[in-house]
């Protein structure tokens, strides 16, 4: 047996075969699509039918099929999104602006070009009855008619800082949890559409140069910082046909958000929506209702939440469906309790709401995946927060659906009754099964669809270690240690903290690790890797992730320390040879522990990282560590670059002069403090890579970089232990 090396994770066959994803239903419930990417350097997808009951699998459609259907264009299409028609006979295939109409039957003879949107056209939606495709284009909200091909604009003023159906960066970033930039919705009888307005002429530029070609093209992008002033939003209810505006709503206090994610209730009478504001500790649940007494419709709040720290915002409240064993005119909620996250069943409006919460309370969720008339479909914590089940709520009690030990996550039916669960543990890979409920509380595996190739067995992935460690106000912390198969304790390892330590960031967790190459490659290098969940971090409740308010930095760093005292005394670990490494909040707390401790560590790498909060998006920066303007010596004590000059170890700085999300901004000024200083680095820039780096030989290289950089300052077990 071997140990995956550079060229097992980047050579141009997967190391494991990729999961299928993109599960889509049939309405008709008689078949489950979903796309696979083949095991070639490009991933290139094709579509693939399961019959739900005779089992069989058919290829619907490869990307030669859809480039041959489609007009000439500039880059080959790629399968990235896709949609059943009602009919359950017919799919949609969306990318880069276009449409394409796909049957499913025998007969079929390929896909249909629909419509060419152009390059800013944001994902087209299928009307309820499929004769209508809704889509934005120049950031106007447009209709087109499938039987006649007529076109309908029911907005007029989409420019450049107004934006109709679709999302700013810092909207999808922050509110829309990087889900899709679309923004508008249908009604039920397709007569209505609700959409976000974005007004970001107020929000200042950031320019992004492409430096490659021989002439620069430069971007501005519309990006607020801490304190900037943000987009100013709007929820609009118009008439589908002729785009007449039916109801409006505003955020209701200054500066305040609309949240992205909205939904018609049941009886498609009105859009049910989040109003939150700007330092996000006041949340209002609304429904938006056309009046013909009041010209922009009227607004009614159901229900308030606040917290004195910030909210977690989990998504719009799920309206339960009529007729089954849920309350008349109910909703569920995801609320922070004492014990954590939970499903909280809502009855009556404002003063009169009471709030059930409901299955275990030693289970906190993550978030709802499904709402039928019989149950609701949810990701959970188990008691053990390291793992995650699937859970099915009822109002009058709960089943585990998934109770095998591991990770779960899930894509669920819309209606409830099946889902696709994604299973693993730290030593075996992601397996996926396809799981329908049998009777009440009974779920069964009703098809296999996608398992790691047998090859994954021949390689001697690294051991995991469980530990649990005393912070130093006696919180238990989770953490791991990653060691070779044939770990000898008896023989000083040199170690690698791996961090990340951020707000909804989680690293000890009960997943495989055989695609984390870094991990993987450090121990092969004999290196051990160890993780540390810090306060703040994801997965313990609210309470576990508040002490961060307002500081961010401090008690991460004064967790990590205390994991390292705890390192130091474990066998097998060189206690004078212990680096710290780190990617994008990761980044930051590695600049801040070797600023901020710098005795702690013997050298440190830090890939796109935050060096100071004020250069950082609002909507983020705020939830924690609010204005520059009302919070200075916070944002002081937590710079980078205000304590550049404590750096006393080598670190080496890795960035794509792309990123749009963390600028390359925070390097050059970390830079610029640290020649001021007299301070020694070493510097890695990518050009054309954004945030996450998506090129392979690019990842390969810079993953070959850090293995030197790590070699050079901490010494190679196999040579100097």
């Amino acid at each position: 047996m071997r140990r995956p090396d550079l060229a097992t994770y980047f050579g141009t066959i997967p190391l494991v075969a990729p999961a299928p994803d993109e599960f889509q239903w049939a309405p008709d419930g008689t078949a489950l699509t979903y796309l696979s990417s083949a095991e070639d350097e490009e991933g290139s997808k094709t579509l693939w039918r399961l019959d739900l009951v005779s089992g069989a699998r058919t290829l619907l459609l490869s990307e030669d099929a859809l480039l041959k259907a489609s007009a000439v264009v500039a880059e080959a299409p790629r399968l990235t999104g896709y949609a059943w028609f009602p009919d359950s006979r017919r799919l949609l295939l969306q990318h880069g602006g276009r449409a394409w109409e796909c049957c499913t039957d025998d007969r079929s003879d390929g896909p249909h070009l629909l419509f060419e949107g152009g390059d800013e056209c944001v994902a087209p939606l299928l009307s309820p009855a499929g004769d209508r495709l809704a889509f934005v284009r120049d950031h106007d909200l447009w209709v087109l008619d499938l039987g006649s091909d007529l076109i309908v604009r029911l907005t007029a003023d989409g420019s450049d800082t107004v934006l109709n159906g679709g999302l700013d960066w810092a909207y999808w970033e922050e509110l829309g949890h990087r889900s899709q930039w679309r923004a508008f919705v249908w009604s039920p009888d397709g007569s209505r559409i609700a959409f976000l307005r974005l007004d970001q002429h107020q929000v200042p530029e950031y320019p992004l140069v492409e430096a490659l070609s021989t002439h620069p093209k430069l971007t501005r992008q519309r990006y607020p910082k801490a304190g900037d002033p943000n987009s100013i939003p709007r929820l609009r209810m118009v008439d589908a046909a002729t785009g007449s505006l039916l109801a409006e709503a505003e955020p209701g206090t200054p500066d305040g958000y609309l949240t992205p994610q909205f939904v018609w209730t049941p009886d498609g009478t009105g859009v049910a929506f989040c109003r939150l504001d700007r330092p996000q500790q006041t949340l209002e649940l609304c429904v938006l209702a056309p009046d013909p007494e009041q010209p922009d419709g009227r607004v009614e709040t159901i229900a308030r939440f606040a917290d004195p720290h910030w909210l977690n915002y989990t998504g719009p409240a799920w309206h339960c469906p009529s007729g089954g064993s849920w309350p008349a005119d109910s909703f569920l909620w995801v609320g922070e309790t004492e014990h954590g996250a939970r499903v909280v069943l809502c009855e009556g409006r404002g003063d009169t709401l009471s709030a059930t919460p409901l299955g275990p309370e030693n289970h906190p969720v993550d978030t709802i995946l499904a709402l039928s008339a019989a149950h609701a479909v949810v990701q959970a914590r188990t008691a053990d927060p390291r793992r995650t089940t699937l859970l099915a709520l009822r109002p009058d009690g709960w089943t585990e659906i998934t109770p095998e030990p591991g990770t779960h996550t899930a894509q669920v039916r819309p209606d409830g009754q099946g889902l696709v669960n994604t299973h693993s543990t730290v030593q075996s890979p992601p397996v996926q099964r396809l799981l329908r409920p049998v009777a009440e509380g009974i779920w069964h595996a009703h098809a296999d669809l996608h398992g790691p190739d047998p090859g994954w067995q021949a390689y001697d992935w690294a051991r995991v270690e469980w530990h649990t460690v005393r912070g130093p106000d006696g919180t238990p912390l989770q953490a791991q240690l990653l060691v070779p198969p044939d770990f000898d304790p008896g023989m000083p390892h040199p170690v690698v903290v791996r961090v990340y330590g951020g707000p909804h960031g989680q690293q000890v967790r009960d997943t495989w690790l055989g695609d984390h190459a870094l991990d993987q490659l450090l121990v092969g290098e004999g290196f051990l890797v160890w993780r540390l969940d810090s306060r703040g971090s994801w997965g313990r409740g609210h309470v576990f992730e508040t002490p961060v308010a307002r500081r961010l930095g401090k008690c991460e760093l004064e967790d990590q320390v205390a994991g390292v005292e705890y390192l130091r005394r474990l066998p097998g670990v060189a206690p004078d040879r212990i680096g710290i490494s780190g990617w994008s909040y990761g980044g930051y707390l590695t600049l801040y522990a070797l600023t901020h401790g710098p005795t702690v560590w013997r050298c440190g790498v830090a890939g796109a990282p935050v060096t100071d909060w004020k250069l950082y998006d609002s909507i983020y920066t705020e939830r924690y560590m609010g204005t520059p303007a009302d919070n200075p010596e916070g944002y002081r004590a937590a710079s980078v670059l205000e304590a550049a000059g404590a750096l006393a170890a080598p670190v080496l700085l890795v960035h794509g002069t792309d990123d749009d999300n963390v600028h390359l901004q925070h390097t050059l000024q970390l830079l610029e403090a640290l020649s001021r200083a007299g301070k020694p680095y070493d510097l890695l820039l990518q050009p054309q890579q954004k945030h996450s780096f998506r090129s392979k030989p690019i990842r390969r290289y810079c993953h070959q970089r850090t293995l030197e950089f790590f070699r050079r300052h901490l010494g190679h077990c196999s040579v100097d232990c």
